[in-house]
């Protein structure tokens, strides 16, 4: 059976009646799981048990509260809803912009991956999501390493913490926010510190809130980085259970396989790092511009979510002139690493 195609003259009413069919969901067909992600709490029901323990084994808190919900997400397979087959697009091309103004027309978000095909909406009037897929297995290959992170993107209240493609680190509840696109050496600064006692408030993405004082808060426990980075911060003789590799040929580290305590639900941040592979002798910390910091942070922040580019242009603008930007040419050795991190993050008293 051929699935019928949606464009942009029935988007809304398809986007509502999967919102609606998914509230008709009866819960005992469903897993139910409170994932408590930096200040807000996503009541998620699930179709896929074995996605249901992903998403409790890496999103959020591992302890979340019973306090209110801020919104409420399906996970769910096509069929559940009542939809024989799964939608497609129509036209060549997804015009991002022209989807998501004729979304927000009628209060709703939104995207769609074209292979394999997953719809995902959000009302932001009833907080309610809906994600729907083919199958248990058709999710993208990037969704295990940050699942539900449009849900998360969406549910955030307007003017509060923002999720941002950039890693922290700290010790003692202060720290830094580690930027950089993919191959700059952000994950491997990171995990050469929490192999050293340091903390994380996330690894590739983080949640930052910048009110009187900036936070980073956690989003996701999990690392991710390849095997000679895995081998590179474990130098000492210590091993790491790191598990097979995703699509991008990374390790994808849950909490688990570490030591307890790596994961702080929150982190005071006093420095932007910008750090790059330079395979010098001893790590070198140099100020750097604003502009600099911005050009490493920004690109990759807002344009991995689907939509809010301006205000997230604006919050990252705002969050580098604000704090003071190092660049960190990374050397080859874990520790000297390790200590030019602690340099960062003790220059920078609260």
């Amino acid at each position: 059976m051929r699935a019928p195609r949606v464009d942009s003259t029935n988007l809304v009413s398809f986007a509502r009646d999967c919102l609606a069919r998914a509230e008709r969901l009866s819960p005992a067909a469903l897993a139910t799981r409170r994932l408590a992600v930096g200040r807000i709490a996503l009541d998620v029901q699930f179709s896929d048990l074995d996605y249901a323990a992903l998403c409790s084994d890496r999103v959020g808190s591992a302890s979340p509260g019973a306090g209110l919900t801020d919104a409420t997400v399906y996970a769910v397979v096509a069929a559940e809803i009542g939809l024989a087959a799964l939608p497609a697009l129509g036209g060549e091309t997804f015009d991002r912009k022209r989807f998501n103004a004729i979304l927000a027309e009628d209060g709703l978000r939104g995207t769609y991956m074209r292979e394999p095909r997953v719809w995902q909406f959000f009302s932001d009037r009833t907080r309610i999501g809906v994600q729907l897929v083919r199958d248990g297995a058709g999710r993208p290959a990037w969704d295990d390493g940050a699942p539900l992170r449009n849900f998360i993107h969406w549910a955030l209240p307007k003017g509060g913490p923002r999720l941002c493609h950039a890693a922290s680190l700290g010790r003692d509840g202060r720290g830094v926010l580690v930027v950089g696109s993919g191959g700059s050496g952000k994950s491997g600064t990171v995990l050469v510190g929490i192999a050293r006692g340091f903390m994380t408030a996330g690894d590739d993405y983080c949640l930052v809130e910048a009110e009187e004082t900036v936070r980073g808060l956690l989003a996701y426990r999990l690392i991710k980085q390849d095997s000679a980075g895995v081998a590179r911060a474990f130098d000492l003789g210590r091993s790491l259970a790191a598990g097979a590799v995703n699509w991008q040929g990374k390790h994808e580290i849950p909490a688990s396989a570490l030591r307890g305590g790596v994961f702080a639900p929150e982190l005071e941040i006093h420095a932007i790092v910008v750090p790059r592979v330079a395979r010098r002798e001893r790590s070198a910390i140099q100020p750097i511009r604003a502009a600099e910091a911005m050009r490493s942070f920004a690109p990759s922040s807002v344009f991995q979510l689907p939509d809010d580019e301006r205000a997230g242009s604006v919050f990252a603008a705002d969050l580098c002139r604000r704090l003071p930007a190092f660049g960190l040419e990374l050397s080859t050795d874990a520790d000297d690493i390790a200590r030019a991190l602690g340099e960062l993050i003790d220059r920078n008293p609260a």
